[in-house]
């Protein structure tokens, strides 16, 4: 975890990786002198971004998720390019109850 924190892995993927909270992983590093990198991470691109949200339809954290970013950091993409959020939920994927049937 250190490696990849010192190569430039975000707590954020980290966590997700080893299935370990952010703050045990902060703990961790403080333990063994890790300094950290509270430097302003690069923005992801925005027209990845936006393709990931409008044509793939994933939610703010997945495609947080899978650039290994935070979802507030994908809104802050959106918001400035007039991309409307969806509703958060299984709704905003366009599933409908109309669809799930009478189970």
């Amino acid at each position: 975890m250190i490696t990849d924190y010192r190569a430039g892995a975000s707590l954020a993927s980290i966590s997700r990786e080893h299935g370990i909270p952010k703050g045990s992983i902060v703990a961790l590093l403080a333990r063994h002198g890790v300094e950290r990198d509270r430097r302003n991470r690069p923005k992801p691109s925005a027209d990845v971004v936006v393709q990931m949200y409008v044509k793939e339809r994933l939610s703010m954290r997945e495609i947080a998720a899978d650039l290994g970013t935070s979802a507030n950091v994908v809104r802050e993409v959106l918001d400035p390019r007039g991309v409307e959020v969806r509703p958060s939920g299984r709704h905003s994927k366009g599933w409908s109850l109309d669809e799930a049937g009478d189970e």
